[in-house]
């Protein structure tokens, strides 16, 4: 099954709507025809995401099919550090997303003076 969405002009409230109803019916394919800025950082985020999922579980677990259909895991090494890297990498993700809370506030309070 292929799942087309578009449309959605930013209302993150019915793009998860969706996303939640379609993990029930586990399409092959999802494509959004994005309209919105927004939306764009949505489907990237999902992107990112599901690639570094893949990537970083790919090596600790043998069952894991990064290839599909291919029947083998090539990336299986379960001697990689992946969980220290994990824990190294912790606060450059926290404060990435204290500088974005920062600079959202900031936006937010500069568009409630120019009001």
């Amino acid at each position: 099954m292929i799942v087309v969405i578009s449309d959605t002009h930013g209302e993150v409230e019915n793009i998860r709507s969706i996303l939640n109803k379609l993990r029930e019916s586990n399409p092959d394919l999802v494509v959004h025809l994005g309209d919105d800025y927004d939306d764009a950082s949505f489907l990237l985020a999902g992107v990112i995401g599901t690639l570094s999922h893949v990537l970083l579980d790919s090596p600790l677990y043998g069952d894991i099919r990064p290839f599909y259909p291919i029947e083998e895991n090539p990336l299986y090494n379960p001697s990689l550090p992946i969980h220290e890297f994990c824990v190294l990498t912790l606060p450059i993700g926290a404060l990435m997303y204290l500088i974005i809370l920062m600079r959202a506030s900031i936006h937010r309070a500069s568009n409630s003076r120019d009001a």
